[in-house]
């Protein structure tokens, strides 16, 4: 199986963090968008009691709205992206 890198916005919301739970599971990198990296380790504590493999807890990356896209990289060559948020 090919493995991806994945975008997933919101990261830290219900559904997204299911969706970033079974990415990790499956071997895929994910990158994670977040109002404030201060969220980070809730989510990070969330998904470590749930992965099959504790040391895929080490694969996200998580960006602020704030800073994403001011990084000068793009999505390029197996990449996706995963759009889950809700109303605001």
């Amino acid at each position: 199986m090919t493995h991806h890198v994945v975008l997933v916005t919101g990261a830290t919301g219900f559904i997204a963090r299911h969706v970033v739970h079974q990415l990790l599971d499956t071997g895929h990198e994910v990158v994670g968008s977040v109002r404030s990296l201060s969220s980070g380790p809730d989510l990070r504590e969330a998904l470590g009691r749930a992965l099959a493999d504790p040391a895929a807890l080490e694969r996200p990356r998580l960006v602020e709205l704030a800073t994403a896209g001011n990084e000068g990289g793009g999505a390029a060559g197996d990449s996706a992206g995963v759009g889950s948020a809700g109303g605001v």
